[in-house]
């Protein structure tokens, strides 16, 4: 990753993303990042990427005793819709139990992120997989 925690330069090799119209859901977390970074305290961390498309995503979260969600953060390479899913899940995630992220699925992170063009839903999908993959860690640990 780079030294930013963030970049959306000459990944994805599919449409411009200029050329892409995005909810208004998106573009906020796109253009205002939340908790972007590795967080100073966490306790697991999981990353994916997209061979496809080179969207690269590794998540951070610091998981309480009972399973509390208290700290996300995150780094990503990829397309506008990566980073805003990595964004949104960030804040999401905060203040739900590690059980609830285990079973976000990609399709609920479109909803919630008020639908991607079909193009893009990898983005979603890659967010879903790392959240799942934090947990399984978390849970392996227990």
């Amino acid at each position: 990753m780079h030294a930013k925690p963030y970049s959306s330069e000459g990944l994805c090799q599919e449409a411009p993303d200029s050329a892409m119209k995005y909810s208004d859901i998106v573009m906020d977390h796109f253009d205002h990042p939340r908790n972007a970074g590795e967080p100073e305290l966490w306790n697991v961390c999981a990353e994916a990427d997209n061979p496809v498309c080179l969207d690269r995503l590794k998540l951070y979260l610091f998981v309480a005793g009972d399973g509390t969600i208290e700290t996300a953060g995150w780094q990503a390479e990829g397309c506008v819709p990566t980073l805003a899913a990595a964004s949104f899940v960030s804040q999401w995630a905060r203040g739900r139990n590690i059980k609830e992220v285990s079973s976000l699925t990609g399709e609920e992170l479109i909803a919630h992120l008020g639908g991607l063009p079909a193009t893009k839903k990898h983005a979603a999908y890659l967010a879903a997989e790392v959240a799942a993959l934090c947990a399984a860690k978390f849970f392996t640990r227990q």
